[in-house]
Parts: C-alpha cells; structure tokens; sequence
C-alpha cells in the first residue's frame, strides 16, 4: 500500500515539476518510476537520471537494464518501448565512460539483435579509450544482421576516425552481402579523406559493381547506384594518390547509367586530378534544372563552374525555395565578383506573407537569410550591400509576416554588419538611433553586439 501511495507521489511529482517536493525528487525515486509501469514516467525518469550516474552504479544498472526491449509497459507498443529504451541510451551516453562497462556487459549477454545494436551504437560513442570497445565493434563488423553490422561501421567510424586501424577494419566490409551495408562502408571511408588510400582498389572494384534491383513500395530500384555513388565519393576525396582510378572515373563519367553517378566522377576526376575537365563539359551536358546533384557539382568545382553561372541564375529564379536556398550559396562560390548583384534583391524584395495555421509565414525567408548569410561571406567592401543589410537590419512590419521571421532576418543582418567592422562604420549612426528605441528584448543584444564589433573595427583602423 505504501508503494502505491509513494509512486502515485512521484507521479505528481514528475508531471508538475514546479511543485517544491518535486524539486527534492531523488535518485532511488527516479530508478522506481523507471522500473515502474508507466512508460511516460520511466521516460521522464530515465531523461533526468543522466545527470546522477556518472558516480552512482545503480543508476547506471537501471539505465542498462532499460535498454532491453521485453520490459513491460502499459500499452504493450513498440513506440513507447523504443521511447524509453532510447532515452536511457542517451542518458548511458551522457554518462559517458563510467558506464562502458555495463554497457559491454549487457552487449555480450543480449541474444536480441535490437538490444545488440543499441548497444554497439552506445558503445561506440562512448569507448574511445577501451581496447575492449574496439574489439566488440570490430568483431560486430562480421555480424550476421546486416542492421548491426551498419551500425557497427558507424560505431567503429567514431572510435578510430583518422587512423589507419579504422581504414584496415573497413575494408573487408566493401564485399559485404548487403548493397547497403557497402554503402555504409564507403561512405565512411568517403569521410576518412586522403588516409583511406589503402582501399583504393577495392573501391575501384566496387564501383564496378553490376546493377541489381529491389522491389520498394512497389516498384523496382536500384540497389547498386547508392554504392557506386559513395564509392566514387571515397575515391575523389582521397585525392591525387587515387590516380590510378581515373580511368575508370572516366568511363563512369561518360558511360554510368546514372546521371547523379556521372556528375560525382566528373567531381572526383577534378579532387584527383585538379582539372576541370571533364567536369564541366559533363556538367554542360548534365546539368538540367532542377537538380541538386548538379548543384553540389558546381559547389565542388568553384570557380571553375562560371560557365555553368547561367544555369545557377534560372534555378535562381525558378520557384523551388528549397533549390533557390542551395544556390544562392553556391553562386556565392563559383562567382564571387558576380553574385553580390544576383543575391542583392532577394534581400531587398519586400515578404510576401502566406498564410499558414493563422499565423503569416514569409513564403521567401528561407532565401531571404541564404542571401543574407552569402553576402556575409562575400564581405562588405560594396556600400550598396551594407546599405542593404541595413535595411533588412531595421525592417520590421508586424502586419507583414510572422514576428519570428522578421526577427531572424533582422538578426542574420546584424550579425552580417557586425562581421563586417570598419566597412559597415557608416551604419553606426542608424544602428545606435535603433538602440535608443528599441523595446525588443530578443533582438538587443545582436544590436549591441554589432554595434561594438563595428566599432572596435573603427576604431583599429585609425
């Protein structure tokens, strides 16, 4: 009776957490709701125990014990049953190195492939230091579930990122089974850069790899482009050592039935071989807006990409603000002395409001701040563009579109004028006027932080 009356306390505890006992809620309390049957509480329980554990092995014991997916809840659902397992792997990260070895513990008594993979995932973010971690993800590479072992690459990636023993354990995963797990392979080799050399010729081998198909949601796919894309990634981003691979990126670059995996060969020929060419004759050829791929190929080329700029203008004038967002940027990149005029009047263009669940969205604010964050990047030696940023800086109309918004806008611009220093100093005036007005607490101190960069800035140069 007593343990009824004393979890019905907690619970009130728990739910309303500004009542004065609730702040006393201790850590025995918190390890019983987790135990407990109410999945809502053990979650709440298991998210506020992360900050007792790193001295306290019951904490820990409870945590791990909370990772096994047959613990019993109310509703009986997998989404609540997931929901309190993940936030008691979270908190076990939290606490970080002092619970590594439970963790292991529990990895090595788990007969569920579920339980093994949040485990090896725990693992890997938390057993840097562990020889004994290191031996568990590597020997979970070779794993009959094809989900562990992704998660035992992903796992192994954040143990030994840089060196070699990360390279050597990966490389026998390029010939799993599984499409998807050689794509997982290569793509973390893809992030390792020049050290990943060693796996040269598996990748080459591996982007040889013959099409197959997939049935998904009802129609056929291909199981192979992903990895033939991450392979050719890989190679591109170690760089001139891979030169023995250009040949072959070469044929992918002209002959892949992919146009995506085209674009990406014509990509890593220019990291290899540090020309243009081909890449931009097959980006002449390729690049048909809309299209992301081609996008982040003209990102990749820089300015080497200014024949493209044409194609980069119509996206940046078609309808698609997710597209028009990327480009803006990447103009910036490929076309330096040119884009401040291409990205200028998309931050002068007054919001055009929609309206979305009662409140006036801006259709255009992602493109607004894109622009904004590009011009910074571009510097402020053009008055026209500090002018600008100015004005984005001290528009505000409540009528117009969401508060939000135009306060993120506004503060992008600051931020902007603020990096900006000595060349914004002809703001300074409007900006301090701005100052002795302004009642928007959200908005002053980005105010005053731009106003004493600017300052400062002025101040050096004289």
């Amino acid at each position: 009776m007593f343990q009824v009356f004393r979890i019905a306390i907690l619970t009130i505890a728990t739910c309303w957490p500004t009542l004065s006992f609730a702040q006393d809620l201790g850590v025995e309390d918190l390890i019983l709701l987790l135990k407990g049957s109410d999945a809502d509480l053990a979650y709440t329980a298991a998210r506020k125990l992360k900050n007792y554990g790193k001295d306290n092995p019951a904490v820990i014991k409870a945590l791990v014990e909370a990772l096994n997916d047959d613990r019993q809840v109310p509703s009986q659902t997998f989404i609540v049953t997931v929901r309190v397992c993940s936030t008691a792997a979270d908190s076990l990260i939290s606490i970080g190195a002092p619970a590594l070895a439970a963790v292991m513990e529990f990895y090595d008594r788990s007969d569920s492939t579920e339980d093994q993979r949040r485990a090896i995932n725990i693992i890997g973010r938390i057993g840097a230091e562990s020889d004994a971690a290191w031996q568990r993800v590597r020997a979970a590479l070779n794993a009959d579930d094809p989900q562990l072992r992704i998660v035992a690459i992903r796992a192994a990636q954040q143990l030994k990122s840089g060196t070699q023993e990360l390279i050597t354990a990966l490389i026998p995963t390029l010939g799993d089974s599984k499409p998807y797990v050689q794509d997982t392979a290569a793509s973390a080799l893809a992030l390792q850069g020049s050290i990943s050399a060693p796996a040269i010729h598996d990748l080459i081998w591996l982007s040889e790899s013959r099409e197959t198909t997939a049935r998904m949601c009802g129609c056929f796919i291909s199981t192979m482009i992903p990895v033939r894309m991450e392979a050719v990634h890989a190679l591109g981003n170690i760089g001139p050592s891979a030169s023995v691979a250009l040949p072959r990126l070469t044929e992918m670059a002209f002959n892949d039935l992919d146009k995506n995996v085209r674009l990406a060969a014509a990509v890593a020929i220019w990291k290899i071989a540090k020309t243009p060419r081909p890449g931009v004759d097959i980006l002449s050829n390729e690049f048909q807006p809309p299209d992301f791929a081609g996008i982040d190929a003209c990102d990749e080329l820089g300015s080497h990409a200014l024949p493209l700029l044409p194609k980069l203008i119509e996206l940046l004038n078609g309808d698609n603000e997710n597209i028009r967002s990327e480009v803006i940027r990447v103009t910036a990149k490929v076309a330096p002395d040119r884009a401040a005029a291409l990205i200028l009047p998309w931050v002068m263009r007054i919001p055009v409001a929609v309206e979305q669940n009662g409140d006036y969205d801006d259709s255009e604010f992602d493109t607004r701040e894109a622009a904004i964050t590009a011009l910074g990047e571009l510097g402020g030696r053009d008055p026209q563009v500090v002018a600008v940023l100015l004005n984005a800086a001290t528009f505000a109309d409540g009528d117009t579109v969401a508060w939000h918004e135009q306060l993120q806008i506004r503060r992008a611009a600051l931020q902007v004028l603020g990096r900006f220093g000595d060349p914004a100093k002809e703001t300074l005036p409007a900006l301090e006027a701005m100052s002795a007005s302004l009642d928007d607490e959200l908005l002053k101190p980005d105010l005053l932080e731009a106003i004493d960069k600017i300052k400062a800035a002025a101040n050096s140069e004289q």
